[in-house]
């Protein structure tokens, strides 16, 4: 399936489906990744989170699209303890690096 197919059947797919689809999105390089970065724009914020969480922990993003996936992150992160822990987690794990 092509990349476009799979970036147009994450928001609707279980969250077992999304991992996978991410997983496969960022074996095919970066114009993949910087499709798949425009998860992050959708309406559905469900979708954003789990599109930001994917780009960050399998891929390699550009400046600009791990910004606004941190900054998704952030601002889940104002009311949601799981949330909170996985951002303290990645960001310590960016200062051993």
């Amino acid at each position: 399936m092509d990349t476009e197919h799979l970036l147009q059947e994450y928001p609707t797919a279980t969250t077992d489906r999304m991992l996978h689809i991410a997983r496969e999105v960022a074996g095919r390089g970066p114009d993949a990744v910087a499709s798949f970065a425009r998860l992050l724009a959708t309406d559905d914020a469900r979708v954003q989170r789990q599109a930001a969480h994917h780009l960050l922990d399998f891929m390699e993003p550009n400046d600009a699209s791990r910004e606004r996936a941190m900054a998704i992150i952030e601002q889940a992160a104002g009311n949601a303890a799981d949330e909170r822990l996985w951002l303290e987690s990645f960001q310590a794990e960016q200062q051993n690096e």
